[in-house]
């Protein structure tokens, strides 16, 4: 499994996962939810960069180069969720950072390919929509 590089993000949107169902819908409009698991899947994570320099730029075209043809996902590092809430006290995140950080049964991977924009000679924007799906277990 790669590593994605550990820039913090600028801006980033979670769309948390959804349980594996199925809807049928009857002819006369009745609908059956049938249930084929009891995990959530297809998390969605929505990741901006502003201002990033070429250097940066490279490790993010590195990376997808290197992983977007891969049947392996990969995993996040703790910097792009930083900053929702911090307790000083303690030293360390908790909250939805920690709940985040436990869900060590996800694998991310592209959902599509990365999005630059250059905003001068030397810094750019990236956006990057990544998919996390639950781990394969044999």
């Amino acid at each position: 499994m790669s590593n994605f590089p550990s820039i913090a993000p600028s801006e980033r949107s979670i769309k948390m996962g959804e349980p594996p169902i199925k809807l049928y819908r009857s002819l006369n409009g009745t609908v059956v939810r049938r249930s084929f698991g009891n995990k959530l899947a297809n998390y969605q994570v929505e990741l901006k960069f502003n201002g990033v320099s070429e250097a940066k730029l490279a490790q993010f075209w590195d990376h997808y180069h290197d992983t977007r043809n891969l049947n392996n996902g990969f995993s996040l590092p703790d910097i792009v969720f930083k900053g929702y809430r911090t307790n000083a006290k303690i030293g360390r995140d908790e909250g939805f950072v920690d709940r985040i950080n436990r869900m060590n049964s996800i694998e991310w991977y592209y959902a599509e390919p990365p999005s630059i924009e250059s905003i001068s000679t030397s810094f750019s924007n990236v956006s990057i929509t990544l998919v996390g799906e639950l781990k394969y277990s044999e």
